[in-house]
């Protein structure tokens, strides 16, 4: 980025818009409003204090075109293109940084985008200027971070002159029941010192990376009684990368994996039965899986591609008693996948609606919908083929010819689940059964958290349908459903899948006291931008009443003391300067 030039949203101004930006004199202060107040009988008024609102940036813009009304034209389309924003959530502020201070980056968003002044009669050089509005006045500088020693006072000294807000990831090596620190005099306190009387409440019996295969196996035997809610046949192949267990690509350029052949117009491809099963059959677990559902949007094919994500639950006998899916809709297809957790009945199947029942069906938070327009699309068909198609929640056939024509649908619609990368945990604890999803986002700031997601679903089983689901092994299915593109001889991208981690716990239902707040090798986060605490991305709750959230003093040293009972653990203060 050269010196004389801005970048808005990783466009700049110069190189991409052609924009010649003139001097760009930064408010001082943000705009003040006193707050003061009449009192009979005395002499002035009563002061009671000034609040800071929002800065606005004034931008002088030049656009040279000369002589050349094309030109002109193209570059007033381009600068629309980039400044205007009919389609984003309403708060939602967008990052400005000048090449004069390429350090600082400013978040906010354009109020005023005045009509253009032609400089001179017949020459189609024009002049305007930008008015951009910083809710948070702040600039923000690059992010920092500091190993902390809790076994004595450090000291933090953020660059920028303005108040910040550390976030401190704690992992400890043993279950910890309390754990705090003073920040310049100000506490922060999570859990209870109170002497540790009583047993942890999870007990890991299983943490597969999923970084080898060795663990799982495809012998039919094993796989035959497994089952999900609808026919899928095992064929294709799966491996692992080294972090995640994925669909062996094809290796043929075009991106496609090897889910198998479609021979039999049903879900296919490959599932894997870990081989091993538990130590031990649990009647009250936890289970937790990484799950990564992506569509590719190259194209409409595959935009209209259909796979379903999915970890099944087995008992003793290898039979089905629990299943978490992220499958894409058969019916109307390019529409939003869905997020499907069920229990079935111990000795039951999902046909028969008495030994089922679903926790949670849904496309996710409706601030993640993308309605596009819908497009018909000709295709041809290069082979005889009969296409088995959904209409109306019924199958139907139809044959085709080579060179017939036909047309299908891409909705392109797109939402939570077309690209969820997150952990999903569902738990046992008699007949109560909770469910928590959650999507942690890489924060490039602290002012928004528009991709983070996290939900919780309880549900009761007051008639005790589902008390005999026990936890003895588990299984992983990667499937796809073929579509009339298939048919008609399309390559595309079928959705990415895999399958990062599995771990299963034993729950102590025993012992409804004290509590740890994190395992061994578990995560804490501290955030004191939003105020919250998790654990391993779980919101914590045993979060002491006094607790004050301490913000950090740029430009200063800020004195910091943790919990003795920290020693040994690793922690990271992470924050972004700001500057006033």
């Amino acid at each position: 980025m050269r010196k004389d030039e801005f970048n808005y949203r990783g466009i700049l101004s110069g190189q991409d818009l052609h924009l010649t930006v003139g001097q760009v004199a930064l408010p001082l202060a943000p705009t003040i409003n006193e707050q003061s107040q009449e009192v009979p009988a005395k002499y002035g008024n009563q002061y009671l204090g000034t609040s800071w609102s929002s800065k606005e940036i004034q931008i002088p813009i030049t656009v040279q075109a000369q002589g050349d009304q094309e030109l002109y034209l193209q570059l007033m389309q381009n600068i629309s293109n980039v400044l205007i924003e009919t389609d984003d959530d309403p708060g939602i502020e967008y990052p400005l940084c000048f090449g004069w201070q390429p350090d600082v980056t400013y978040w906010g968003h354009f109020t005023s985008i005045p009509q253009p002044t032609f400089i001179s009669v017949g020459v189609f050089d024009t002049s305007f200027t930008l008015s951009f509005t910083m809710s948070d006045p702040r600039g923000y500088l690059p992010k920092e971070s500091m190993a902390i020693d809790p076994t004595k006072e450090n000291v933090i000294t953020p660059k920028g002159n303005a108040k910040t807000e550390p976030i401190f990831t704690i992992t400890p090596k043993e279950a910890l029941y309390y754990c705090g620190y003073v920040l310049n005099g100000e506490a922060m306190a999570i859990g209870s010192d109170e002497p540790v009387t009583n047993a942890p409440e999870y007990n890991r019996i299983l943490w597969d990376p999923m970084n080898t295969m060795a663990s799982f196996t495809t012998d039919k035997d094993i796989l035959a009684p497994i089952k999900s809610n609808k026919v899928f046949h095992a064929q294709g192949k799966a491996e692992s990368n080294g972090s995640s267990i994925i669909v062996t690509p094809l290796g043929d350029g075009t991106g496609r994996r090897y889910f198998g052949d479609d021979t039999v117009g049903d879900w296919y491809g490959p599932v894997l039965a870990y081989k091993k099963g538990l130590t031990k059959t649990l009647t009250d677990w936890r289970v937790t899986t990484y799950m990564h559902h992506s569509k590719f949007r190259d194209n409409y094919h595959s935009r209209r591609a259909i796979a379903s994500n999915e970890l099944l639950l087995l008992d003793t006998n290898g039979q089905t008693i629990g299943r978490i899916a992220i499958q894409d809709i058969l019916e109307n297809m390019s529409q939003r996948p869905r997020l499907q957790v069920q229990l079935v009945r111990s000795g039951g199947s999902f046909s028969n609606e008495k030994d089922v029942h679903t926790i949670i069906d849904t496309v996710g938070a409706n601030s993640f919908y993308i309605n596009r327009s819908n497009i018909t699309v000709k295709i041809t068909y290069k082979k005889d083929v009969t296409v088995k198609k959904m209409v109306n929640g019924k199958t139907i056939y139809q044959r085709h010819k080579k060179g017939d024509t036909g047309y299908v649908k891409d909705y392109d619609n797109s939402g939570l689940f077309s690209d969820f990368n997150g952990k999903i945990t569902l738990e046992k604890r008699g007949n109560e059964y909770n469910l928590y999803i959650d999507r942690e986002y890489d924060p490039k700031s602290v002012v928004t958290k528009k991709n983070a997601y996290h939900l919780h679903e309880k549900w009761i089983d007051n008639s005790h349908v589902f008390d005999k689901c026990y936890v003895s092994s588990f299984a992983i299915a990667f499937l796809k459903h073929a579509i009339e593109d298939d048919e008609a001889g399309y390559k595309y991208h079928e959705p990415y899948l895999s399958n990062s981690g599995v771990t299963i716990d034993e729950i102590n239902t025993s012992d409804k006291t004290r509590k740890p707040i994190a395992l061994a090798g578990q995560k804490i986060e501290i955030n004191t931008a939003s105020q919250q605490v998790t654990v391993d991305g779980k919101a914590c709750t045993q979060i002491d009443w006094s607790s004050e959230y301490p913000l950090l003093y740029g430009g200063k040293p800020n004195p910091i003391m943790f919990s003795e009972n920290l020693a040994g653990s690793e922690i990271i203060e992470t924050d972004i300067p700001k500057i006033k």
